[in-house]
């Protein structure tokens, strides 16, 4: 689509949402439906301010406005929320409408990112949710408006999607602001949108003070662990010409480190970010758990056999598109972290929930999924690594555990490998393996080992060392 008629589309909505609440149009709306569009419009109205100037937008403040509905105790009264919309709206109309609120949110990262196209399907689609609204609303109505608006995008949706995974782009946002920004100044964090917390801010501003040949250390330990799995594996790095990064912002010190030492080894970056209730990428600290876990499972507002017919034919048409792309992506790195505070998550008769339908549908189309990505980018042709590190919310002794992780992860691969192997020379001497519970845990279990035809050149295990995952000190079967 072209820019003009775009800019054209996100003129002529934002005129209109900003006609409908200045003339108190709003007023034509059944009372129970009017603080929701309320909401939602001044969500959309943030919004579409971001996008004309992201940067200036880019401050604790707004950061603040945008996830303040949903962050902490707030979202016990947010539309988010589903068991507020339960207690508001007519059975089946709350589910719905609290998909549109769940769902508009993703317009914000969108607006920081320039993606235009984002912010103007959803203001079209509020726009029409509020002419539903002011009629005799049902169900139906609004369960196959959100069917075809999904429906309807998901071919530009998944070509997205599939691009960003295989396609190097030095112009988006998680590359700008990895590669050329000033990491010393912590501000550059609000430009991804994304809920800024203490966790960000305290982990950029300890990167951004280490000294250079530390982050060049740290860095490498995570390069040279992706190009050890590759040589344990016995594939040519060198056929490859794109490296998945995955990380959570606030390492962008670290991470622009690596991705200089991945592009010495001829791998460019490609930096995907999919964001709200799905956390791929380039991720952050969720403002609310629970609101991660209440819409797991938003798709079964909508989902059907034929919409995820037509999304397998979207992803092939995608990953033909970007064949070369796909062949030449090497897999993933990924940078995780530990030290969360333990979250039980509560269980809402509310929150979305699949059909047996729909749950038999879904472990289809994720299977089929996976059979036909390993069509472009063959398993054996790729490979991967992980590593971890502590984030602040671990706790006071946050910056001692996080050096101690760095030794760990530094340990000598050559040292380890022989320890490793004199317990594996011996575990391969056994013939089961008894599993004993203590206290009052009665597991009681022999789980035999494989016979071994050659122990001289088999073995039931495997030596883990620090290259798939970091560090080392891993031995598994």
């Amino acid at each position: 689509m072209d820019n003009w008629e775009l800019d054209d589309r996100l003129e002529l909505a934002t005129t209109r949402l900003r006609e409908w609440v200045k003339d108190n149009e709003v007023s034509e709306l059944p009372e129970v439906f009017r603080a929701f569009a309320l909401k939602q419009a001044e969500l959309l109205e943030h919004a579409v301010a971001v996008l004309a100037d992201p940067v200036r937008m880019a401050t604790s403040e707004v950061n603040s406005y945008f996830y303040g509905d949903i962050a902490g105790e707030a979202y016990e009264n947010s539309f988010t929320n589903p068991a507020v919309c339960e207690s508001t709206f007519d059975a089946g109309v709350d589910k719905s409408l609290n998909w549109f609120a769940t769902h508009v949110r993703d317009v914000i990262t969108a607006a920081y990112e320039g993606d235009t196209w984002t912010l103007v399907v959803w203001l079209e689609l509020f726009l029409e949710l509020i002419g539903i609204l002011s009629e005799d609303v049902s169900d139906a109505a609004l369960k196959e408006m959100f069917y075809y608006f999904i429906h309807d995008y998901d071919e530009i949706r998944m070509e997205k999607n599939i691009r960003e995974l295989v396609v190097p782009d030095e112009d988006s946002l998680a590359y700008t602001l990895v590669m050329k920004r000033d990491h010393t100044d912590t501000g550059y964090l609000y430009e991804y949108g994304e809920y800024i917390s203490d966790n960000e801010l305290t982990i950029a501003d300890f990167l951004s003070a280490m000294p250079e040949e530390k982050l060049e250390a740290m860095a490498a330990t995570y390069t040279q662990g992706y190009k050890k799995g590759f040589e344990a594996a016995g594939i040519d790095l060198s056929l490859k010409k794109s490296v998945e990064i995955r990380y959570p912002i606030g390492f962008e010190p670290m991470v622009k480190k690596a991705v200089e030492q991945f592009e010495v080894m001829g791998l460019r970056p490609t930096i995907r970010r999919r964001t709200n209730t799905q956390a791929i990428g380039v991720v952050s600290t969720p403002p609310n758990r629970q609101y991660l876990h209440d819409h797991r499972f938003d798709e079964s507002l909508y989902m059907n056999h034929a919409l995820l017919s037509e999304r397998m034919k979207h992803a092939k048409k995608s990953f033909e598109d970007h064949r070369e792309e796909a062949y030449t992506y090497a897999g993933p790195a990924v940078i995780e972290t530990f030290g969360e505070a333990l979250f039980v998550p509560a269980t809402k008769a509310s929150a979305p929930k699949y059909s047996k339908e729909q749950e038999k549908l879904d472990i289809e189309y994720r299977r089929d999924y996976a059979l036909m990505q390993d069509e472009f980018i063959p398993g054996d042709k790729r490979s991967f690594t992980i590593i971890a590190y502590p984030i602040p919310e671990i706790g006071k002794d946050f910056r001692d555990i996080f050096q101690e992780t760095v030794k760990i992860n530094t340990l000598d691969t050559d040292v380890y490998q022989r320890i490793h192997q004199a317990i594996i020379d011996a575990l391969d001497e056994g013939e089961y393996v008894h599993v004993w519970g203590m206290g009052d845990n009665r597991t009681d279990i022999r789980v035999m080992l494989h016979k071994l035809d050659d122990p001289a050149t088999q073995t039931n295990f495997e030596n883990c060392l620090a290259d798939v995952n970091i560090p080392v000190g891993e031995v598994f079967t």
